[in-house]
């Protein structure tokens, strides 16, 4: 792979990292940093990468995203599977 196309995948996958920072709507976009990576990390293996940084920290922000992401759905599940616990219907006495 050459040096230009290997930098633009890297900044390519540090943007899709970032977005996929961005709760629930983010998920897509961290699991096309975190594959784009991937990816992008094996092809060049062995080569001098100069954009490694930006692969890096692209992988780790989707990472990221997909455990908040992941963390607010549980959470959320939770809450609505024990509504009851949390907002009794019944009056006070």
């Amino acid at each position: 792979m050459d040096k230009i196309s290997l930098i633009k995948r890297a900044i390519w996958c540090f943007v899709l990292g970032l977005l996929g920072l961005i709760p629930v709507l983010g998920l897509p976009f961290a699991l096309s940093a975190w594959i784009c990576g991937t990816v992008t990390a094996r092809k060049t293996k062995g080569q001098f990468n100069p954009a490694k940084g930006y692969i890096d920290l692209g992988r780790r922000l989707g990472f990221v995203g997909f455990c908040v992401t992941s963390c607010i759905c549980l959470i959320s599940w939770y809450i609505a599977a024990h509504s009851e616990d949390f907002f009794p219907s019944s009056g006070y006495t």
